[in-house]
């Protein structure tokens, strides 16, 4: 069966069934458009949610967002918020139009930036858009974090863009209450208070704790720091702290939705992170996760790192929970309960279930296939592709690498999987692939959408057979299903044969002889329907019949078979046999050279393609009867072969594509074609040239295939896989903090890496033994990242930045750069001036009426105790221009601690000030200089 696309077929060896794959209802490429395209060349569009009714037009929207950081465009972030409508037509996210609006995002909020369905914040009947940005500031609060409340809009605004930084009466800005408090991941939570408006879950990182803000109206900003009877603060013990918070629905029954947090343990495979379920209240009381008492519980167990709404799963009438542990390719289940007793997850029992091999954020996305029972989505980066994961009410594992009937895959590596009720032109799934070159523009990501599949199965046929005779049980082939299949068939099979509508198994003995007809066999599922014709005919047995072992697909030389023709009476036996091909005679067998059964080996090769055969029986008397006609198709293809330069290469790198090995047993080969990607397209038609040179503008693992095809027409395929790495900027290896300067006042530094051949990710510390936990990062690899110093020991020794490259051509070295982190401002110990007379004018210049002006000598005693100083500067008023500059230390260069300078500086010009600066870039106040009357 034919794939198209790059999306996943799990196959399963060894057993009859698969999980199903899906193809999108708009085919995505480079020459005609996927159906969301994004906006710019390397844009990488990764979010994708279904967001409600934005616009009140009764359709689902969708919300999608991406930020840039790769050091090659300057930092940008922005959101779309697409209107569904009915059809499946394409949408180029840089031509919206009416289809929606765009929501630009701060500069700052790049680092981290995403959009998400925030339900009916202000009331309106129109579901909102939630925009964080943990690392943007305020002008007063540095990355203090901003999460914005657009509000939904109908009419003329609803397709005007949104600038956050002027919201206006578009919505409402809630801002971290310091700075470095970094306010960003948020979640909507159903109505709480019964104001009919819903509220707003906010994290804050720094330190971790949450807050439920009410829902409102008005557009006034919400200052984290005094929120007063908006809302109430939620804490979390230090260790693990939050890493994740969301409203999760009704888990314990009570009529209110409830919230739930997850807290990491800081890297690695460990069992102290934490999940912990409040239940929702009405008042303003805060709550502490560590003692939740009657009003939520907790479990314990693995290193967490997300948790959100799953619906519910198994059935029961309450909300369940998922916990993704991606950094161990886990997730779990937790299903709803009023209880308050711990759990472990480690231990879960029947109160939910783990999914191994998932490396995504899990979900809840409805009831996918229709079983009254909410599924799941995962949205894989690195894995096996995203996937659709059908809910159960048992806690048996599910093993997502082996789906079964137990899901749907997505395949490709994707950053956003949901589903849309009528979005489209019917029930769609839609995934984000970010990797996707829409409309040409390489890298800028696009949103696929799906229909949901219908079961697929094969029957072999046609089918022949001797009354009388039992058969050999026919049964359905390369099923792949939500469920289990039931069949029927019509109209009725021949006499004495059944359909066994569990396994579609045909059986039984033919009692009388039937001219061949068509049996349509349907199979449903939960899905859906799909139906396979089959041709049966029965065959009197005194004739020759056709042996169903005749392979209906052959090489060029195949071998045919029939039974052995009996006469109705022993006077008129047949004589010979002759086998005709394409209503021409092929071959003759003598009657005394078969036995029971008949066979002839081609005697000459049969051209490629389909033929239609038959064997015509000569009697003694010469009387000649017929068989029944078979189908019978010849292939005998290529073999396909394809080498690469190198299996793994940076992007932008040449690597070279060889098919030359090559061959096929009946000629040359004709055309070579080369799919760049895995998704089946073959992008490049290199006609009989087998060799192609080629390289990659982003990063990924590819599956590069070759096609080729012979003269016949016949082909062949083979693939081989190709990792590429992002190419590393010129310099040498290692890191620079702040582009190597000496000394910062500011622990927010600028790291420039500089990596080695085919390296894959960064480890970045605080520690130079990569452990210490909320100090070590692994990043994907950009030339410039921001990075926090450790701000504790004393300030005269240099903070260290630690790093080490994982994978490729890495090793195990590890690099550093420091850098002197000096808060503390530079004294003036002294400042004073000694007037000095002015030079005789010369007779040129009384000539012009002028003389020279009269300089001072200013003697400035300065100190600093940390980086050093770098200059002395003057100027006639505090805060004024400088008049007079001295440099005590040159750029990149640490300073002197403490230094006398003298400084000729104009007389007359009244009071001076002085001040100076460190390296670091700490500055001192104006001191006012002392005058002393020159002789």
């Amino acid at each position: 069966m034919r794939q198209s696309l790059a999306l996943a077929v799990a196959l399963l060896l060894g057993c009859s069934a698969t999980a199903l794959a899906v193809e999108p209802s708009i085919a995505p490429g480079t020459t005609s458009p996927a159906f969301l395209a994004g906006e710019h060349a390397g844009d990488g569009l990764w979010q994708a949610t279904a967001a409600g009714d934005v616009n009140g037009d009764g359709r689902e929207d969708l919300v999608l967002s991406y930020s840039v950081i790769d050091g090659a465009r300057p930092m940008s972030a922005r959101a779309y918020v697409v209107f569904g409508d009915g059809t499946d037509a394409p949408v180029d996210l840089a031509a919206l139009g009416t289809r929606g609006f765009a929501i630009d995002g701060p500069d700052d909020a790049a680092w981290s930036f995403s959009a998400v369905p925030g339900g009916d914040v202000n009331g309106d009947r129109l579901d909102d858009v939630l925009v964080s940005a943990a690392f943007a500031s305020t002008p007063s609060r540095t990355r203090a974090g901003r999460v914005f409340v657009v509000f939904g809009a109908d009419g003329a605004d609803a397709t005007t863009t949104v600038d956050l930084d002027v919201l206006g009466e578009r919505g409402y800005e809630v801002y971290g209450r310091g700075a470095q408090a970094f306010a960003g991941s948020a979640s909507s939570v159903r109505d709480l208070d019964g104001d009919e408006r819903d509220e707003l879950l906010v994290h804050e990182s720094n330190p971790d704790r949450a807050t439920l803000l009410f829902g409102k109206a008005t557009t006034t900003p919400v200052d984290l720091g005094a929120i007063g009877a908006g809302g109430y603060r939620i804490e979390a013990p230090a260790v693990p702290g939050i890493d994740a918070v969301s409203g999760v629905g009704d888990v314990n029954g009570d009529g209110l939705e409830d919230l739930a947090f997850s807290g990491a343990c800081g890297g690695g495979s460990c069992a102290s992170g934490r999940t912990w379920v409040s239940f929702g209240k009405r008042d303003l009381d805060p709550v502490d996760l560590d003692a939740l008492g009657g009003g939520g519980f907790s479990l314990t167990g693995t290193d967490l790192a997300g948790v959100g709404r799953a619906g519910d799963v198994n059935g029961d009438g309450r909300a369940d929970i998922a916990v993704s542990d991606y950094n161990n390719g886990r997730a779990f289940v937790v299903f709803g309960r009023a209880a308050t007793s711990p759990l472990s997850f480690a231990a879960l029992g029947s109160a939910g279930f783990r999914i191994d091999r998932v490396d995504g954020v899990l979900k809840g996305v409805g009831d996918v296939d229709r079983d009254g029972l909410d599924d799941l989505a995962d949205s894989s980066s690195f894995g096996s592709g995203g996937m659709i994961i059908f809910g159960k009410a048992s806690s048996a594992p599910v093993d997502a690498g082996n789906l079964l009937d137990a899901g749907i895959l997505l395949g490709g590596r994707t950053a956003g999987v949901g589903t849309t009720s009528d979005f489209g032109a019917g029930p769609r799934l839609f995934a984000a692939y970010f990797l996707d070159s829409p409309l040409g523009r390489a890298g800028a990501g696009s949103v696929r959408l799906f229909t949901p599949p219908a079961p697929s199965f094969e029957l072999a046929g046609p089918l022949a057979y001797a009354a009388g005779g039992a058969i050999a049980p026919v049964a359905p082939m390369e099923q792949r299903r939500a469920s289990p299949l039931s069949y029927s068939v019509a109209p009725a099979l021949p006499d004495g044969l059944t359909l066994d509508p569990a396994s579609g198994t045909i059986a039984g003995t033919p009692r009388q002889a039937t001219a061949a007809r068509p049996y349509t066999v349907t199979g449903r599922d939960r899905l859906g329907t799909t139906s396979r014709t089959i041709s049966i005919r029965i065959d009197d047995p005194s004739y020759a019949t056709l042996a169903p072992a005749t392979a209906a697909t052959t090489a060029s030389r195949p071998l045919f078979a029939w039974s052995r023709a009996s006469a109705p009476d022993d006077s008129e036996p047949v004589t010979a046999y002759t086998l005709m091909l394409d209503g021409a005679a092929y071959a003759t067998l003598a009657a005394e050279r078969c036995g029971e059964r008949c066979e002839l080996a081609a005697p000459s090769p049969i051209a490629d393609g389909a033929h239609r055969w038959h064997v015509e029986t000569t009697a003694r008397d010469g009387h000649v009867r017929r068989t029944a006609a078979a189908e019978l198709t010849v292939v005998d293809p290529p073999t396909a072969r394809l080498a690469l330069t190198r299996g793994a290469v940076h992007t932008g790198e040449p690597v070279g594509l060889d098919a030359s090995s090559s061959s096929d047993p009946n000629g040359p080969i004709v055309r070579y074609e080369f799919d760049l990607d895995g998704d089946g397209r073959y992008e490049i038609d290199a006609g009989r040239d087998p060799r192609r040179v080629i390289s990659y503008p982003s990063i990924g693992d590819r599956r590069v295939a070759v096609r080729v095809t012979d003269a016949g027409g016949s082909v062949a395929e083979t693939s081989a896989s190709l990792h590429v790495s992002p190419a590393p900027p010129a310099g040498e290896l290692g890191v620079s903090v702040n582009d190597g300067a000496i000394a910062t006042n500011d622990p927010n530094v600028t790291i420039s890496l500089v990596w080695p051949r085919l390296a894959d990710t960064a480890l970045i510390s605080n520690d130079g033994g990569f452990g210490a936990a909320g100090s070590t990062r692994e990043l994907g690899l950009v030339a410039r990242v921001p990075w926090r110093l450790a701000s504790s020991g004393p300030e005269r020794l240099p903070k260290i930045v630690y790093l080490r490259f994982r994978g490729g051509e890495s090793g195990r070295e590890t690099y550093t750069d420091d850098i002197i982190l000096d808060q503390r401002s530079p004294q003036v110990v002294s400042a004073a001036l000694a007037a000095a007379a002015g030079s005789p004018a010369t007779a040129s210049a009384r000539r012009r009426g002028r003389s020279r002006a009269k300089k001072a000598t200013l003697r400035v005693s300065v100190k600093d105790d940390n980086s050093g100083l770098r200059r002395v500067e003057v100027a006639t008023r505090r805060g004024g221009r400088p008049i007079a500059t001295k440099q005590l230390a040159p750029a990149n260069h640490k300073g002197r601690r403490a230094a006398s300078a003298q400084l000729r500086v104009p007389s007359g010009r009244g009071r001076l000030y002085v001040r100076v600066t460190d390296v670091a870039g700490n500055v001192s106040g104006w001191k006012a200089a002392a005058r002393k009357r020159g002789r």
